[in-house]
């Protein structure tokens, strides 16, 4: 069993991952569809009781069902597994690429403080300090739990 991966979107279109909902995240679809293969053909049955030829539908065994939830065959589940995996993976490489693109604004900024005429630093870049602070914290926490999320896959 594997937990739902939910993403959200900042103002400025920057995502964020979690496995817990929240207001305006929506649920990723990480399931794949697999092409079904064509019923095998029937063959004739011999009916003994007159010696006719019929010919017979196969029987389509319905899903096992488990808590209410079908049961998905292992190759299914392993396919889903392996599609899941190349999502994760480049949303953390992502989320990585971000996190370096953030630390550099970080640097940047604290390095060259915008002044304010008193010579103290100016609230708007406080502000913009405080805003890169919580990037980089969201960054650090998406890469933890996708991390966290790719390890649960088999």
């Amino acid at each position: 069993m594997h937990a739902e991966i939910y993403v959200s979107r900042d103002a400025q279109g920057r995502a964020t991952y979690s496995n817990v909902p929240s207001k305006d995240a929506r649920s990723l679809n990480l399931e794949t569809r697999i092409p079904q293969s064509p019923a095998p053909a029937s063959k004739p049955i011999s009916n003994s009781a007159n010696g006719v030829a019929v010919d017979k539908p196969p029987r389509i065994a319905a899903p096992a069902l488990s808590n209410g939830f079908p049961r998905i065959d292992t190759a299914t589940q392993l396919q889903r597994d392996d599609m899941r995996k190349v999502i994760l993976r480049s949303e953390l490489q992502s989320e990585q690429q971000a996190l370096l693109e953030a630390r550099k604004q970080y640097a940047e900024a604290s390095a060259a403080p915008e002044l304010a005429a008193d010579g103290r630093a100016s609230s708007r870049h406080s502000r913009k300090i405080e805003q890169i602070r919580a990037d980089l914290a969201n960054h650090e926490r998406n890469i933890q739990l996708l991390q966290k999320e790719l390890q649960l896959i088999r």
